[in-house]
């Protein structure tokens, strides 16, 4: 990138086990730039948002006088009318504190959100990375990572069929990366992928 170039804004996205959060870490360690976790966002939303939450799923999601998100999620896990009044509360406040963020950044910037589409984020970046996985894979990786069962994670995987789908609305260009074999390997195919996009020197990586 050269002088006078903006420092990209990179949103990477996938479903659960796809190992988003993992590919956002190595754009961001190839660019030198922070990654804008919309996960932890999330956190920060329901403490903001919490007198609607609590208004609308009752006394019962709070602890210690914040937001459970276990106890939310057990509401709204599974159940989509549910999900989408959540949504309707906690994700306006979060796109604008995102947008927030990457403002403030003066670096290279790389979003890292499950969902991506379904916010609307697409519209601050200037490229898209979906990562995926096979089931079997992503399966796995919640066992081993969450020590969820095999049957918990199948349910989990389950619920969220359908999320991931959302076409992006300001036709960013977008990129996908199969997440299967060594990090070694995931690491050479994202920094191939930035030399094409033009944001990295060949042979960095």
């Amino acid at each position: 990138m050269g002088e006078g170039v903006r420092p990209p804004v990179i949103g990477v996205t996938g479903p659960a086990g796809a190992g988003k959060s993992l590919v956002a870490r190595m754009v961001a360690e190839l660019l030198g730039g922070e990654v804008v976790d919309v996960d932890e966002v999330g956190h920060k939303a329901l403490d903001v948002c919490r007198g609607e939450v609590v208004r609308i799923f009752g006394e019962g999601v709070v602890r210690e006088g914040r937001v459970d998100r276990w106890a939310l999620g057990r509401l709204v896990f599974g159940d989509g009318r549910a999900r989408e009044r959540l949504e309707r509360v906690v994700h306006p406040w979060m796109r604008e504190e995102v947008i927030r963020r990457v403002g403030g950044r003066r670096g290279p910037v790389v979003v890292d959100a499950a969902l991506l589409g379904r916010m609307g984020l697409e519209a601050v970046c200037d490229r898209v990375l979906v990562v995926r996985a096979p089931w079997w894979v992503r399966v796995w990786r919640l066992v081993r990572r969450d020590g969820r069962s095999v049957c918990e994670a199948v349910r989990i995987l389950r619920a969220q069929r359908g999320l991931f789908s959302q076409p992006f609305s300001c036709g960013v260009d977008t990129e996908y990366v199969i997440n299967v074999g060594s990090k070694r390997h995931l690491r050479q195919k994202i920094a191939t992928l930035l030399v094409r996009w033009g944001y990295l020197r060949e042979g960095v990586s």
